[in-house]
């Protein structure tokens, strides 16, 4: 009688990082753009802790966040693990609380025999994450929504390197305001008319979600009054829009109702009637984008008259300026003056990039002093543009497993 023992042994690791850690970066030693996690110092620490072979790629942005390429952890363990006979196939993807993602490694080793001495072991590396979507970016082209003065939005593609723009889609006839990544991955965007639409990136048709509860800001008429839709961003996955007054919403991406969060936010209210014409015959205009980048909320507002004859800025009723928001309160901080007429800007890679509608010029913008750099143009069939994203594809699902 062969007398035989199962053992097992069991340990585990659970590293849990905010979905909004989940972003696009260019990794400098794989050369290419890659799923990344941005790092705070303690998982920064686990994970060179855990993996020590200098295989696994940590690098700092330009900003200062740390981000850590998934790609090359999935190589390191794989490398690692198949030194003692493990195998790797298979998928296992499963959808947990909002928000957050966890990273689980769990390691169970089975079936010692006091007859043969072996062991088989498992390893599974499962990524654990909420909604179908994670950031995966287009180094080069970017989507954007722009409009005009009586409506006529337009949805396409902006290619940073070039300039060139490719429009998506049909014209939708209120015109866009801003442009957001919801929660699920989906694009959203405001309307003149107040109404909150998504919009499918493959064939650039809106889809009405539903009345923000802001009022319309059509030309020649409603005309823009002070609780009138003014623009639209997203932080986190959350949506926030706001109102001539720069008021703070948050928006619901499934109904489009648009809750109060801050009334005097900190950013100047509009102090006319956009697209109104003056006595003189000149025009009145504003400025507005709502964007994250590494991790924070930004801002910037600005407001000045239009000399039709002249075709310039005839004079600056309040100057540009770029802001911080709190995404909790609202509350706006001032961090310092910026380019007149910015209606757009977008993060890649850790860079901030303007799209300059009076100049036609794709800014780098400073976020510690709201200097700008110029970097290109952009091509006037792209219009003024409103809003700009990132452009996004499905995160990879994958698990590693060992029979």
């Amino acid at each position: 009688m062969v007398r035989t023992t199962r053992i097992t042994v069991e340990t585990e690791s659970v590293a849990i990082v905010r979905k909004r850690t989940i972003a696009p970066g260019w990794c400098p030693n794989c050369g290419a753009e890659v799923d990344a996690v941005i790092l705070d110092a303690t998982l920064t620490s686990q994970i060179q802790d855990r993996h020590s072979t200098g295989k696994v790629h940590v690098w700092q942005e330009p900003c200062g966040l740390t981000r850590l390429c998934l790609s090359s952890l999935l190589q390191s363990i794989e490398a690692a693990e198949a030194q003692r006979g493990f195998r790797f196939a298979g998928v296992q993807f499963e959808q947990i609380r909002e928000e957050t993602m966890k990273l689980r490694i769990s390691k169970t080793n089975l079936l010692g025999s006091q007859k043969r001495g072996n062991m088989k072991s498992k390893l599974f590396l499962v990524v654990l994450m909420t909604g179908l979507f994670a950031a995966l970016a287009s180094a080069q082209r970017m989507y954007v929504v722009s409009a005009g003065l009586t409506g006529s939005g337009v949805f396409g593609t902006v290619d940073l390197t070039t300039g060139a723009f490719q429009q998506i889609g049909p014209v939708e006839p209120d015109g866009y305001f801003g442009l957001a990544h919801e929660s699920r991955g989906t694009l959203v965007s405001l309307t003149y008319a107040g109404d909150l639409v998504s919009i499918n990136p493959q064939t650039g048709v809106p889809t009405q979600i539903g009345p923000t509860g802001l009022g319309a800001c059509v030309t020649p008429s409603p005309s823009c009054g002070p609780t009138s839709a003014f623009s639209l961003g997203g932080f986190n996955g959350r949506i926030y829009a706001t109102d001539y007054a720069n008021s703070i919403y948050v928006v619901d991406p499934e109904t489009g109702t648009a809750k109060l969060l801050a009334e005097n936010s900190g950013i100047p209210p509009s102090p006319y009637v956009l697209g109104s014409q003056n006595q003189d015959g000149t025009l009145n205009f504003a400025d507005e984008a709502i964007w994250e980048s590494c991790g924070k909320f930004y801002a910037t507002y600005d407001a000045w008259i239009f000399d039709p004859v002249t075709l310039s800025v005839a004079d600056i009723v309040i100057p540009p300026v770029l802001y911080e928001i709190n995404p909790r309160t609202g509350l706006a901080n001032v961090i310092g003056p910026t380019a007149l007429g910015i209606g757009g800007v977008v993060e890649v890679n850790g860079k901030n990039y303007a799209f300059d509608d009076l100049t036609g010029q794709t800014l780098e913008l400073e976020l510690t002093s709201g200097n700008t750099t110029p970097v290109d143009n952009f091509a006037a069939a792209a219009g003024v543009i409103q809003g700009a994203v990132p452009i996004r594809r499905p995160f990879f699902e994958r698990a590693i497993h060992q029979e």
